[in-house]
Order: C-alpha cells, then sequence, then structure tokens
C-alpha cells in the first residue's frame, strides 16, 4: 500500500472570539476527500490519512499562538507526517482564501520534505487563481482541480499509476495545461459518496470544534459579493434522496462527539412541497444540537416549512439580511426589503424557532448613513424580540468576481500593500481586521469601525453571547 496524506486547514486566526459564536474548525472537506481515495484509490493501493493542522494550533496556549509559534508548529507537524506516511499523494485543503499563503507555504514544506510526491489543491480559492500557483518558481504544486472536485480526483486516483494519463481531465489545470476556471471546471458527473467518518483518528478531532453538513451543492441566487453560484454549477436539490445520507452524516458526527451547527445549503427552500418530508427523514429522534439551523432566504420562509422543521426538532433558521438599505439591497441582487423583515421573521418564531441573520459592512456603495442605518436595524430586530442570533462581516473581493478584476468599476480602492500584484492573501478574510480596499466614501478603517459596533451589538444580544457571560458570572 501506498499512502495519502490528506492535510486539513480551515483558519488560524488568533483573533476568532471576537467574530464568531460558534467554534468551527471541523475538517469536513479533508474527510470527504479521504473518503474518495479510499473508494477510488484502492486499485492503486492508496491509502489515505488525514492531518488536521487546525488540532494543532488549536492545542498552542492561547497566548502562544502567534505566526511564529504557529509557523513553528504547523512545520514540525507536516514534517512529521511526511517522515511518518512517506506519502505518495498530498492533498492540501484550504478552502478560504485568507489561508491561501498558509496552503502554499505548506505546500512548500511538503515538495522540500518530499521532492517526488505528487501534490495537488483544489478548492474555490485556489481555482481562481490556479494559473498563479502553478507558475511559481519553487514550483510546490503539481495541479490544481478546479470547481468541484469528485470527478477530477475519481480520474487522478484511478490514473494514478499512469503518470501521462493522471491530469489528462477537464478541468484539472497543471503547469504544461495552464488554464483558468471555465465550465469545464463547474462539470462534475461524479456525485460525492457518503463521508466515511471511520477515516478520521479520534487525535484529529477537537471536541469544540464544531461542523457543518450540507444536503446539496450549489445555489440559484447568484448575488454578486458571492462565489458559490459561479464555483458550484447552480442546481436543485432532491430533498427525497438526500435526506437518508444527511442523517447518516448527522449520527456519524454524533458518534465521534462532534458538534453539528448547521445543515448549510443556500438551496433549503421552505416552500419546497418535500421540505417537511426531508427534515423529517433527515432530522426526526436525532440528537441535534441546541442551536442546529439551515439556512434560508427571507422569501422562501413560509409557516409550513417553519412548522414542519421544528417538528423534526429544527432549533433555529438563519437568513442573509446584510444591509438595511434598499440601494444596496438592490446591488447585492436581493429582493428581500428590511420593511419585510419582520413580517417574514415572524413567522419562524411563530413556529417555535429561533432566527439568526447574517450582516455586511463595506459593500460597494456603502456611506456612513446606509451602515448606520444598518446598526440601528439590528438593533431594534433584537430588542424587539425578532433575532436571537447574528453574524457580522466585511465584504470581500474575492478572486474570481468582477470586483476583484476591475475594483475601480465598482467604487473599490485597492490599499497596498494588501491588494498588488502579490497579494497578502492572509488579509483577505470578513473579519477581524480592516478590508483591503477603501470605498468612495469610507476609509477601510470606517468599515472596520462600522463592524467592531456590529459585534457590540451582537455580544449585547445574541443568545450564545449572553448565555455564555451568564455561565462566566455564575
Amino acid at each position: 500500500m501506498r499512502n495519502v496524506l490528506v492535510i486539513a486547514m480551515e483558519a488560524f486566526g488568533s483573533h476568532e472570539e471576537l467574530a464568531f459564536s460558534f467554534t468551527y474548525g471541523f475538517p469536513r472537506s479533508a474527510v470527504l476527500i479521504a473518503t474518495c481515495v479510499r473508494q477510488w484509490g484502492d486499485s492503486a493501493g492508496l491509502k489515505p490519512h488525514i492531518l488536521n493542522l487546525d488540532a494543532i494550533v488549536h492545542r498552542l496556549p492561547a497566548e502562544d499562538r502567534d505566526d511564529q509559534a504557529v509557523t513553528k508548529a504547523v512545520d514540525a507537524a507536516v514534517s512529521g507526517a511526511i517522515r511518518s506516511y512517506d506519502p505518495a499523494l498530498i492533498c492540501i485543503v484550504s478552502p478560504y482564501t485568507n489561508m491561501a499563503d498558509w496552503a502554499t507555504r505548506v505546500a512548500v514544506t511538503c515538495r522540500t520534505a518530499k521532492p517526488d510526491a505528487v501534490i495537488i489543491t483544489g478548492g474555490p480559492h485556489a481555482s481562481f487563481l490556479a494559473p498563479t500557483l502553478l507558475c511559481r518558481t519553487d514550483k510546490p504544486f503539481d495541479a490544481v482541480l478546479l470547481g468541484p472536485a469528485e470527478s477530477k480526483l475519481k480520474h487522478l486516483l484511478q490514473n494514478f499509476d499512469r503518470p501521462r494519463w493522471r491530469f489528462q481531465y477537464p478541468g484539472i489545470a497543471t503547469r504544461p495545461q495552464l488554464h483558468g476556471f471555465d465550465d469545464d471546471a463547474r462539470t462534475n458527473p461524479v456525485s460525492p459518496p457518503s463521508i466515511d467518518y471511520s477515516i478520521l483518528d479520534a487525535s484529529e478531532v477537537e471536541p469544540d470544534h464544531g461542523a457543518v453538513i450540507m444536503a446539496g451543492r450549489g445555489c440559484p441566487h447568484a448575488c454578486p459579493f458571492c462565489l458559490e453560484s459561479l464555483y458550484w454549477r447552480q442546481d436543485r436539490i432532491t430533498f427525497d434522496t438526500v435526506a437518508g445520507r444527511v442523517r447518516e452524516e448527522l449520527l456519524g458526527l454524533h458518534r465521534l462527539g462532534v458538534r453539528v451547527y448547521e445543515c448549510g445549503d443556500s438551496l433549503l427552500d421552505m416552500r419546497h412541497s418535500k421540505f417537511t418530508a426531508f427534515c423529517d427523514q433527515a432530522f426526526r429522534g436525532l440528537p441535534l444540537d441546541d442551536h442546529f439551523y439551515v439556512l434560508t432566504r427571507l422569501h422562501m420562509l413560509c409557516s409550513r416549512g417553519a412548522q414542519g422543521f421544528r417538528a423534526a426538532g429544527g432549533k433555529a433558521i438563519w437568513v442573509g439580511l446584510e444591509t438595511a438599505n434598499q440601494n444596496l439591497l438592490t446591488s447585492m441582487g436581493k429582493g428581500e426589503v428590511s420593511f419585510m423583515a419582520r413580517d417574514k421573521l415572524a413567522i419562524a418564531k411563530n413556529a417555535g424557532l429561533r432566527v439568526g441573520a447574517f450582516f455586511m459592512f463595506g459593500y460597494p456603495g456603502e456611506t456612513h448613513a446606509s451602515a448606520r442605518e444598518t446598526l440601528a436595524f439590528m438593533s431594534d430586530l433584537f430588542e424587539d424580540g425578532f433575532l436571537d442570533y447574528a453574524d457580522c462581516s466585511i465584504f470581500v473581493p474575492y478572486p474570481g468576481l468582477p470586483m476583484f478584476s476591475n475594483p475601480e468599476d465598482y467604487g473599490l480602492l485597492p490599499r497596498d500593500p494588501y491588494w498588488s500584484e502579490a497579494p497578502r492573501w492572509s488579509h483577505w478574510g470578513r473579519y477581524n481586521e480592516p478590508p483591503v480596499f477603501d470605498l468612495v466614501d469610507l476609509s477601510r478603517e470606517d468599515v472596520f469601525g462600522y463592524w467592531k459596533k456590529a459585534i457590540a451589538i451582537k455580544h449585547a444580544h445574541d443568545i450564545r453571547e449572553t448565555s455564555r457571560d451568564a455561565e462566566v458570572q455564575a
């Protein structure tokens, strides 16, 4: 047997507590890739192993979790795993833009320690910047799997012992075949297998690292600030075929002692005729987390769906309100308007569900007036009993979005050195530091200031925060 090392990294930030009430970091994507290796690499004698770098970093004392200490711990863990497993294939899983520099650093460490290993990556960030990653002089990556990757990974694994054919498949980018994200990248005729959580060693699981599960993929809404509808081909969820897989995954994670906070699809329409049956089959009778929720859209809220989810054991719904300003909502492509919010959110509250909402600051066109309007809106919804949770983010013009390619056309004024020929990707996060641009009417510091005011409102009202404060006082 030959070994495959799947290296997972979600976020190493030392200031997560400022933005998040839930602690994420469970390596679900890495376990899915390892499952694919077990299922499709068996004929080539490939055996998967997972290295969860988030768990390594999380175990460092909080006061010592600076860049130097994290770098030392990550390098030691990666080098040690390569010595232990001597992998023939290394898959680096890092889905977020602000972790791209870390992913590349890890790849360089892997290349130094095991020069003959095949090293691949993928995901949204890598998919939209594949030529940049592949043209580096130190050549850390052999290939980037563009877009949904099951079909590409299956081909690579089944042809692993035929080096000339490993990467000869639409949607796989290499140095000899440099191409960007296109329709071939979105094409993925192979369905993901049911995730095999037995692959994950208990030492790779942090008990407070929660997970997000997915029933389906895609998003029909094409919001211009989001990569989801670009990265995944827009699709419809087949409620009657995925409920069993969702239930199986929830049970598998429960056995590991992992908290599952959400079913995070953008395709869960409560109005769908099969939504209630899906909830019954997927959730009823399971020990769901006290805050377990589904994502939906404001216009998709309906009494029958909300009641069906609650009867099946659901605890909450979340919607993307984003802003109280109608002009910004229109430019975001969202039909929801703030004066409808109370009536719609009341549907969920009347069904016995808690309600969470996402808010965003710094979207192109944001002004002092619109930011203050959103802060007041958020505060009023909490005080009037329509909100129980909130998560607040800062707009990021991710690679792949038109705002990245032509920022000035959207009123974004790039700030060096964060946005340059070689961007510092660690600054391209949605939380905890100013954005990488100024707006026409707001500086990056202004945007960050409004975001921090939103975090203060959240801390004062979000039930996750207030219950935590009560526990500390007790």
